[in-house]
């Protein structure tokens, strides 16, 4: 079975209005590899928090896999971190 994805070029590029700033912070803590219950526990918010707030980000980007949303995703997380993140270090 073949997958097709959509090229990139063809993507709407998101803005830094698409993102509050919790999910924000959860796409920034996914680029690092880290799991929905490490990013809960860090963010002291439940894990079905954290997944309701990816399966939106995936649904609104029109992604089908949280590799795919990275991609979406990774010109706005790539040079800024939001402040919460910075306070959770």
């Amino acid at each position: 079975m073949r997958v097709r994805s959509t090229p990139l070029d063809l993507i709407d590029a998101p803005t830094d209005n698409d993102l509050d700033e919790t999910e924000r912070t959860i796409a920034t803590l996914l680029r690092t590899g880290m799991t929905d219950d490490q990013i809960a526990r860090r963010m002291s918010i439940t894990r079905r928090t954290v997944q309701r707030r990816i399966r939106s980000l995936m649904d609104r980007r029109g992604a089908r896999s949280r590799f795919e949303l990275g991609m979406h995703l990774a010109p706005l997380i790539e040079n800024a971190l939001p402040d919460s993140l910075a306070r959770l270090r």
